[in-house]
């Protein structure tokens, strides 16, 4: 999502004040969430806690007749804690690049750190 990185360059560069990238998401089926004030969009589809989440993405910058991308993330148990399986189908290929690397920059690196903290 190109204007979500672009975005999150200015809030860096203290453009943004951060009450704009305030996130709204529930867990009911067919709700609505969004993120990065609006720059990321979807709906929530599937829900089994602490097994899986499927939502609609889609960015603010994606032409209309782009369909929406599918966010699928996996919990599975392991004998040492949680592996998270994540797959992000029908990314429009021109924002490929820019949400795989806002995946690893925003998601997660900072998941990574919390989690190293926790133990």
């Amino acid at each position: 999502m190109r204007s979500a990185k672009n975005g999150r360059d200015n809030q860096a560069k203290g453009k943004i004040r951060s009450s704009a990238w305030q996130t709204r998401v529930s867990s009911e089926p067919g709700s609505v969430f969004s993120a990065y004030g609006g720059d990321l969009r979807g709906k929530m589809l599937h829900v089994v806690r602490n097994k899986i989440i499927v939502q609609t993405w889609r960015g603010s910058d994606w032409d209309k007749k782009e369909m929406d991308s599918i966010l699928t993330l996996v919990f599975n148990e392991r004998d040492k804690g949680t592996e998270l399986e994540m797959v992000h189908t029908n990314v429009p290929e021109r924002f490929a690049a820019d949400i795989r690397e806002g995946w690893n920059e925003y998601y997660w690196k900072p998941w990574k750190i919390h989690i190293k903290k926790a133990k």
